[in-house]
């Protein structure tokens, strides 16, 4: 069974703004898909609406077997809790709080709604804290965990981000191009902590112009050209032996 399945989405902003105009795709456990396309073909807007950020006008979005919209209704989640995760282009991390409050303030927030918080909340918050210290090793900024966004480099801001998505165990994991709003010298170190995931096998969706790294890091690449899906298959197939003419267009443009 596929963990993510999209069936003919479809959104518009008013009358004359067609964004997704049928996408389809799915996603196994453990699968890797990046998304490729050139400015205003949709795929921003496409992480949107799996992440409850914009309401599809149409289509189908089911994780796990799960139907989570259908039809123009979305349906309630799972104990209100989303199975998406989202890193941002611009990291989105508040700047109030330390680095280790960022990725511990959602899960914070979620579990004062659990009915069992006030008879079990020095275990609760303890296991929220404990996994938060697994997840800012893992993205190696545990040294940092006291610091505050303001005190930290693009590249580390945008580690602390992936740590905070990862911190409420998502099904999928959305990354909307997570490089772009930093420096080549900082690129690499986001880079290598998504590659690390990919390794790991958690199931990602990842938005990029890193095409070199789309290739390498992705199990299937999805081209996007003004709302639809125009090709998709495995990175060799996709980038070795495009079928589509748009296709081989765009990535002619980026090898220059």
């Amino acid at each position: 069974m596929s963990v993510l399945e999209v069936r003919n989405l479809k959104k518009s902003f008013g009358k004359d703004t067609v964004v997704l105009k049928g996408v389809d795709f799915s996603l196994e456990k453990g699968e890797t898909v990046a998304i490729i396309g050139s400015s205003g073909s949709g795929k921003t807007t496409l992480l949107r609406c799996l992440n409850a950020l914009e309401q599809p006008d149409a289509g189908c979005i089911r994780v796990a077997g799960e139907t989570l919209f259908d039809g123009g209704v979305r349906t309630a989640q799972r104990g209100g809790r989303l199975p998406f995760g989202l890193v941002f282009q611009a990291f989105h991390l508040f700047p109030q709080y330390t680095v280790r409050e960022n990725v511990t303030l959602a899960g914070r927030l979620q579990a004062k709604r659990r009915p069992d918080y006030r008879a079990n909340r020095r275990e609760i918050l303890q296991r929220i804290d404990d996994e938060a210290t697994r997840l800012l090793g893992q993205v190696g900024l545990l040294a940092q965990q006291d610091r505050y966004p303001g005190q930290l480099s693009g590249g580390q801001q945008q580690r602390v981000a992936i740590a905070r998505a990862l911190a409420l165990q998502p099904d999928v994991l959305c990354f909307d191009e997570p490089t772009s709003a930093l420096d080549p010298e900082l690129t690499g170190e986001v880079l290598r902590v998504i590659r690390s995931l990919a390794e790991r096998r958690m199931t990602m969706i990842v938005v990029t112009h890193e095409l070199q790294f789309a290739h390498d890091v992705s199990d299937q690449v999805i081209f996007l050209e003004r709302g639809v899906v125009a090709e998709s298959g495995t990175p060799d197939e996709l980038f070795l032996h495009p079928k589509n003419d748009r296709t081989r267009q765009f990535l002619a443009a980026y090898v220059k």
